[in-house]
């Protein structure tokens, strides 16, 4: 289950709960549980959210459900529409349970488009026979240009690299397939074709809308200016690849791409419809 949708169900059912407990065993007024737990509910989701902030819509769904399940308890407990009569025998007005209404078909509303940026929608297109995925995190790697000093940096160590000339070569030694473990080999030569030994040596792989897939490997040198690890990549398709090799004082990166194929045996055409950049 969704961790935002599981939040929104305890938010509800503790609120339920705490609504009771003061309506019933404590003997406060439907109208006072009501209020109470809607305040203690607040008190609760501010400092929550503060700690665990996961944007402004999602703190709305979290205040909302609150507010709206202390109301709805309010009319619940009240007898429901039959008991909320004045004096004059006229029913309740009808604004307030229009305006429930209203945040109860937002709040689902919303909820939705929450889960749906969160988890994404993944489905497969019949016309080219490849799956698609909405979700996007937001991510935007290497966007240096946002902030000035970043960038500044970046072509400072970028121009340095080029001066250096470092010879870096990269790849699989055999085809990479999804779910099998494959030797990623480094190849590290200094400007006149020399092995560089000794170099702390990165490799992050990387996919733009599964963040929770990114993982981070520390080659190891099994010969001079040859350096390796076994690696197991378990999606389909393409994978951003950003290299930090450290030799003493310097620093060369490199940024790059791998595409992941099918399984031998497994019907997929993925990889013929995919452009490797």
């Amino acid at each position: 289950m969704n961790e935002t949708v599981a939040i929104m169900l305890l938010g509800i059912v503790t609120v339920l709960i705490v609504s009771l407990i003061l309506h019933k065993l404590l003997r406060f007024t439907p109208l006072q549980a009501a209020s109470i737990t809607a305040l203690m509910g607040i008190a609760v989701i501010v400092p929550f959210s503060i700690l665990r902030w996961r944007g402004g819509d999602v703190f709305t769904l979290y205040v909302t459900c609150n507010l709206m399940t202390s109301f709805a308890y309010y009319l619940i407990s009240s007898g429901g529409m039959k008991s909320l009569k004045g004096k004059d025998g006229k029913r309740m007005h009808w604004a307030p349970i229009t305006i429930f209404g209203f945040f109860l078909v937002l709040t689902i509303q919303n909820g939705a488009f929450v889960v749906m940026a969160e988890k994404g929608l993944i489905f497969k297109s019949n016309k080219e026979d490849s799956f698609v995925s909405t979700r996007f995190p937001g991510e935007v790697p290497n966007a240096y240009q946002k902030k000035e000093a970043y960038y500044n940096a970046y072509q400072k160590r970028l121009a340095e690299q080029q001066a250096r000339g470092w010879q870096v070569k990269f790849g699989f030694a055999n085809t990479p397939y999804a779910n099998e473990e494959n030797f990623f080999v480094v190849q590290l030569l200094d400007k006149e074709g020399n092995p560089i030994d000794g170099a702390e040596i990165s490799a992050e792989f990387f996919r733009s809308a599964e963040q929770e897939l990114n993982r981070t490997y520390n080659l190891e040198m099994v010969e001079p200016g040859l350096y390796s690890i076994p690696i197991l990549l378990e999606r389909v398709g393409p994978w951003g690849l950003d290299l930090d090799i450290i030799r003493g004082d310097d620093t060369h990166e490199v940024v790059g791409r791998t595409l992941v194929n099918c399984p031998p045996g497994t019907e997929c055409e993925l990889e013929s419809k995919l452009r490797v950049h």
